[in-house]
């Protein structure tokens, strides 16, 4: 799929829609390439995700990334029946990635700042993930986060497991810079661009906040040889939603402009 500077959009932007019109609008702003929500979470609003799935492939639009569910992402370090059952959500999880063909699956370590518990069997069940991925050739790549992140936990993991990587997040990183993620550029394997003010996590059209785009261009001309970058914006309130996907895919051309330039 490599082929110069190429943008992945998230499926899930915020607005509640069946597969059809979503895929349809989707297709006819430019879009060709696809992150998917792999969780249960906005069923009843969207539709199966395995259904997503199969009609974005029928209409021609590749899912490359599956993004794991986080709401309950704390539950992992949890020594009871929360945390087994994460657990085998994400193990069955990246088993769909390698059945479907999705090389990368994103995971967050946590959901909040809450401090977490059971460190031994929270790391313990990511070791036995990243092992199992290697062996169906799937990659997690764990991302930072606009609070505490945890990912110096698993440092020893990304040198250690070929499965592990990192997800860099603009957005989060606006928020909450994160000195672990910056000083493992060469473990970037996705980035989630977004744009926002610096203090809440907006998911806004990239030139719309305060991101420093200039150092983040510096990052992906370091990175872009080994790394698929996702869009994972959000509409806006008030914003309409073919306007607010026209304006995203503008971003991506600005950006791709601006990259070729410098």
């Amino acid at each position: 799929m490599k082929n110069g500077f190429e943008i992945l959009l998230t499926y899930w932007y915020g607005i509640p829609s069946m597969p059809e019109k979503r895929i349809t609008k989707i297709k006819n702003a430019g879009f060709k390439y696809l992150s998917l929500h792999w969780c249960d979470e906005y069923e009843s609003s969207n539709g199966k995700k395995e259904e997503i799935f199969d009609k974005c492939k029928l209409n021609g639009l590749q899912i490359l990334v599956f993004h794991l569910p986080f709401e309950k992402a704390n539950d992992l370090w949890k020594n009871d029946a929360s945390g087994r059952q994460l657990f085998n959500i994400y193990k069955q999880s990246i088993l769909d990635a390698h059945n479907n063909d999705v090389e990368y699956v994103v995971m967050h370590l946590n959901s909040d700042s809450k401090k977490i518990e059971n460190i031994e069997i929270g790391l313990k069940r990511i070791a036995t993930l990243l092992k199992y991925a290697e062996e169906l050739n799937v990659n997690i790549a764990f991302e930072n986060l606009q609070t505490e992140d945890q990912l110096d936990k698993i440092e020893d993991m990304l040198n250690n497991y070929s499965s592990a990587c990192l997800c860099f997040d603009v957005g989060h990183n606006n928020i909450k810079y994160s000195d672990f993620i910056n000083s493992h550029k060469e473990k970037i394997k996705i980035m989630h661009i977004h744009d926002n003010l610096g203090k809440t996590d907006t998911h806004q059209t990239p030139f719309t906040g305060t991101v420093n785009w200039k150092k983040i261009y510096n990052l992906i001309k370091e990175i872009n040889n080994h790394c698929l970058f996702v869009f994972e914006v959000q509409k806006q309130v008030n914003e309409e939603e073919k306007t607010f996907l026209k304006n995203v895919y503008l971003a991506y051309e600005k950006m791709k402009k601006d990259l070729e330039k410098n």
